[in-house]
């Protein structure tokens, strides 16, 4: 099936990149969406890390988060992420305007 397909290929990429570089944020964003990380630990992980980020890491921990909620069916929760997202700020990030997007297609 193409889900088994995609996160076989996200898993080879994780297991690739830990080589590389183990310990980088990717990697933490596609473990968490590969299920090898609980969301609790992921929003904390990101929140840990980002003293001198100012909000970048939990800007798109928030994001990944809704994105999960999303692609489960949970449109509720995955909403209150994307506000997450917003609520931090980062208008520089990717993941915000991609939170943006989300948003506005949820309430359609």
């Amino acid at each position: 099936d193409e889900k088994q397909a995609a996160d076989k290929e996200l898993g080879a990429y994780v297991d690739q990149r830990a080589k590389v570089a183990p310990d980088s944020q990717v990697l933490k964003d596609a473990g968490f969406l590969l299920g090898n990380m609980t969301e609790a630990d992921f929003l904390a992980a990101a929140k840990s890390r980002d003293a001198n980020e100012g909000n970048h890491l939990l800007c798109e921990a928030w994001f990944y988060a809704g994105m999960k909620h999303l692609l489960n069916g949970d449109k509720t929760i995955a909403a209150a992420d994307f506000q997450k997202c917003l609520d931090t700020k980062r208008i520089d990030s990717t993941e915000y305007q991609f939170a943006q997007s989300e948003l506005k297609a949820l309430h359609k």
